[in-house]
């Protein structure tokens, strides 16, 4: 893992204190996405819930509501089993970020029918997450795709 330098420790330390601005569970969504906004650059963030089985539950929270409509989230939901990263993510919920890249080499991925179902839709090619255990039954997972360039190791930082 890269050490941070002094700006995106500052970037770091400000996205920081803006998720803890408020108590209030009802501006928690949107305190959570303007971290990720800041923080991971992206055109898709998204924090969703798994079960204890890794089945997926929903999309809670989005920046896109235009791509987490529940007709893409049927369509997610019905080929996240595919997904080649999700599952290890899942599993291993040592909160470090994964690439794609990490398990399969984009044209791999691209040419996968979880891909071609829901990715290619979108215009998203490069996909990042961790996943955050909450609860004995519900794993969280932070995930940002991108339709340009790759995620570089600074941003998985």
């Amino acid at each position: 893992m890269l050490r941070l330098n002094s700006h995106d420790i500052r970037t770091l330390l400000s996205a920081i204190a803006d998720l803890n601005s408020d108590f209030d569970p009802k501006s928690l969504p949107q305190r959570a996405l303007a971290f990720a906004e800041k923080v991971v650059p992206g055109d898709c963030a998204s924090f969703d819930f798994f079960s204890s089985d890794h089945k997926y539950n929903l999309t809670a929270w989005t920046n896109r509501p235009d791509v987490s409509t529940p007709e893409n989230m049927e369509v997610f939901a019905r080929h996240v089993h595919e997904h080649k990263m999700i599952p290890i993510a899942l599993a291993k919920q040592d909160v470090i970020a994964m690439q794609m890249t990490d398990v399969a080499n984009q044209t791999a991925f691209a040419r996968t029918a979880f891909f071609n179902a829901f990715y290619r839709h979108h215009v998203f090619n490069c996909h990042m997450e961790f996943a955050l255990p909450v609860a004995t039954d519900l794993t969280v997972s932070f995930a940002v795709t991108t339709g340009g360039k790759d995620f570089t190791e600074r941003d998985r930082s």
